[in-house]
């Protein structure tokens, strides 16, 4: 993998498709549509060589390596920069 060349959006995407469980519901938190996180996954999935999800009846489960990693931090760098940085409310 050339982590140089992978889109940090994907992992946005990511977060949203694990806190949510479906690519569905992931579109309507990041205002994208559903094929739209899906070609994200797809992309992301080629990048790192991994499924990272399961369809199942309950929903999208992570695959054994994404379930270790640290969504959190994902989503405090989702929102930078700060909107009062470029002068913003």
């Amino acid at each position: 993998m050339n982590w140089r060349a992978l889109d940090l959006n994907l992992l946005v995407v990511f977060d949203a498709v694990m806190h949510e469980r479906s690519a569905t519901g992931a579109a309507g938190k990041l205002n994208m549509t559903q094929p739209a996180v899906s070609h994200a996954l797809s992309r992301l999935r080629g990048g790192l060589k991994d499924e990272l999800f399961i369809r199942t009846p309950d929903g999208m489960e992570p695959t054994p390596t994404p379930s270790g990693w640290p969504t959190r931090s994902v989503a405090r760098w989702s929102n930078w920069p700060p909107r009062r940085l470029y002068g913003g409310a």
